[in-house]
């Protein structure tokens, strides 16, 4: 058995992040530095990494020396052979992985056709035995509860897909069923009524508390007392008001309290402790300033929560329970950057951990905390440790309006920050946020010279309500100026040259891409919008249901300032340079091919690339190449930064319409 102790692995870990200690000083050493496509946006060499409940094995998705997908478990510290277990033709459709508590199976829900259509697959580890536990036409399965105390049946949501518009029109959001895990038997567990959000299933497998939301935009939660529910918390999500913010957590191990993340009566989203008896809480981790984004009970045996996470300027896992802070606490001083424990064993002794930074990509190991043996398992990108990589940095600048403005900027190393090339790099969402991580999109455009900003602007989530609602009705207004302040922010630091700025998104981030064209269109030398809304009116319209009232906070519903802000309506200001990026298989409000047409019937400047075999986001790394190939190549025509020749591999001039 090789067990490599906890300073040798730190050295080993940090092989691949380690960037060269050497700058490059002149321009032909710099093209020649710069990273090939293919290692930016390689495949993922392992995938759904899962430990078992004994902490014996760790299951996880990978090719074989043909490039054949195949399930594998690997014996942990153990110089035994890792196992293929089953081969796997379309592992990029998997949703989740688990294992039964036997240890003897595994649970995979798995979209094999890629069409939506996601059942649930019980594994047999011995032999290799596949059943379809939810052998049904046109369902989307999702694993709603699995618990110790009852390891033969776990509860299930069957979605129907593929829906006809008389079907949509009277749609009720799905009940729950039991799958017995022994016999195969599906039974209907509860029906919903059509409001139930979040489903709370305790330790003993009985629907314990619901999370309702109304068309008033109320939220409750509701409690089961023997036969009677009762409201036991009801709050609005107007404005700023109170709100319950996530699903449910887990249970005291009882039963009688729920753990969740909440804003209740509060700016920032806290973990809270609910007695379910009296609505009462116990708050176990708060900030002034920024929201708590997860919770996590690892071990069903004691049912406590052991760590929560925060994102400040960079994630942070925070240990809850006292018996996990001390091993925590060792690696985080052993590991610079991140540490994201993602399960552990039921005796909590056995862990498997990730880490990464912005420079490295994420680490897989495992940590024994009795022991304190590591064991490195795999890395998501072996090769890029060997290329420059670039500091992402947090920052933050004061808006026109005053308001403070979180981001990052990410400089290239190998050349002096002054008079840059600039890539204002947007996030979608709205109600999404950028990270310190990571980032092969920003680590290639950093590699190509240019600095990239992602400005968290207001309306972002993460930093509180009122950081958020500050971004209501503010697309293609403040929001748009929060932009602009972040690259005045960087003009006056001198990193950048001011005529040489692009702006680029995806979703909304490309909706932002084109209102900094349309609306100031002096700001930017030119854009490209990925899966942007074009037409706010057409996109609106095609909210309903309870989270309409949302969507409808945001970006308001009024008819006329939906056109105001539509770039649809405003496509003659267009005068820059733009890209288009398209999947076919996309929402048709978030396709640019009407905008596009416009465009060229007034002789505007527009370039136009569709994947046919994409939908919102590009996933596949094939194509994933092929995108920052056009994107590089577009950006040195009108920004002059660097750019790698084009292969076959990753031509993409088929792509364009």
């Amino acid at each position: 058995m090789k067990i490599i102790n906890k300073l040798i692995y730190s050295c080993l870990i940090l092989i691949p992040c380690i960037a060269f200690s050497n700058q490059v000083t002149n321009n032909e050493k710099r093209v020649s530095s710069l990273i090939p496509r293919s290692v930016l946006f390689q495949q993922k060499t392992k995938r759904c990494v899962s430990l078992s409940p004994n902490g014996q094995f760790v299951a996880y998705v990978a090719p074989d020396e043909f490039g054949n997908s195949y399930l594998w478990i690997k014996e942990l510290f153990s110089t035994k052979n890792v196992k293929k277990i089953i081969p796997y033709k379309n592992s990029d459709g998997i949703r989740e992985m688990r294992w039964q508590f036997d240890n003897k199976y595994i649970l995979i829900a798995n979209d094999e056709n890629m069409n939506a259509n996601v059942h649930l697959y019980q594994i047999q580890i011995e032999t290799g035995q596949i059943k379809d536990l939810t052998p049904l036409n046109n369902i989307f399965t999702k694993i709603i509860a699995y618990h110790l105390q009852h390891p033969n049946n776990i509860i299930v949501q069957l979605f129907p897909m593929n829906l006809n518009e008389d079907q949509k029109k009277n749609y009720k959001c799905p009940g729950l069923h039991k799958i017995n895990l022994e016999t195969g038997e599906m039974t209907l567990y509860s029906e919903n009524p059509g409001n139930v959000a979040f489903w709370g299933i305790d330790n003993e497998l009985n629907l314990s508390c619901i999370l309702s939301t109304t068309e008033d935009n109320q939220v409750h939660i509701t409690v089961k007392d023997n036969k009677n529910w009762r409201h036991l918390i009801s709050k609005g999500r107007d404005g700023n008001k109170d709100g319950i913010t996530s699903p449910f957590i887990g249970f005291s191990k009882d039963n009688s309290e729920l753990y969740l993340l909440s804003d209740l009566q509060n700016d920032t989203v806290r973990l809270l402790k609910v007695n379910l008896h009296t609505g009462n809480y116990e708050i176990l981790a708060e900030d002034p300033q920024y929201d708590f984004c997860s919770a996590n009970i690892f071990s069903e045996e004691n049912s406590t929560i052991q760590f929560a996470a925060i994102i400040r300027e960079k994630f942070e896992q925070i240990a809850i329970d006292p018996n996990s802070s001390t091993a925590l606490k060792v690696l985080q001083n052993l590991y610079p950057g991140i540490i994201r424990i993602l399960a552990t064993d039921l005796s909590s002794h056995v862990w498997l951990v990730l880490h990464e930074s912005d420079k490295c990509p994420p680490h897989y190991f495992v940590y024994d905390v009795k022991t304190q043996a590591v064991e490195p398992l795999f890395s998501e990108n072996e090769s890029i440790g060997h290329y420059l990589l670039n500091d992402t940095t947090s920052i933050n600048f004061s808006a026109q309006d005053g308001m403070k403005i979180f981001g990052y900027l990410t400089l290239p190393q190998s050349i002096e920050a002054k008079n840059l090339p600039a890539i204002i790099l947007v996030h979608g969402g709205p109600w999404a946020r950028d990270y310190w991580e990571f980032n092969p999109m920003v680590q290639a455009l950093a590699n190509r010279g240019y600095a990239v900003l992602q400005v968290n602007y207001r309306g972002s989530s993460g930093y509180g309500k009122k950081y958020m609602h500050a971004g209501f009705l503010e697309m293609g207004g403040k929001i748009s100026q929060d932009l602009i302040d972040g690259k005045n922010w960087l003009i006056e630091k001198g990193y950048i040259d001011p005529t040489r700025v692009a702006i680029m998104g995806h979703s909304f981030g490309g909706y932002n891409t084109l209102a900094g064209l349309i609306f100031t269109p002096d700001e930017f030398c030119c854009g490209i919008d990925l899966a942007g809304p074009t037409d706010l009116v057409e996109m609106v319209g095609k909210m309903s249901g309870v989270g309409s009232s949302w969507w409808h906070r945001y970006f308001g519903k009024e008819e006329e300032f939906l056109k105001s802000r539509s770039p649809l309506c405003h496509i003659n200001k267009i005068t820059k340079p733009l890209m288009v990026i398209d999947g076919v298989n996309d929402l048709d409000e978030c396709k640019g091919e009407k905008m596009v047409q416009i465009m060229r019937e007034h002789h505007l400047p527009v370039t136009h690339v569709v994947f046919l075999d994409e939908g919102h986001v590009i996933a596949k790394p094939k194509n994933q190449r092929k995108l920052f190939a056009a994107i590089e190549s577009f950006l040195s025509a009108h920004l002059k930064g660097n750019s790698v020749p084009i292969s076959l591999e990753d031509d993409f001039s088929e792509l364009i319409r």
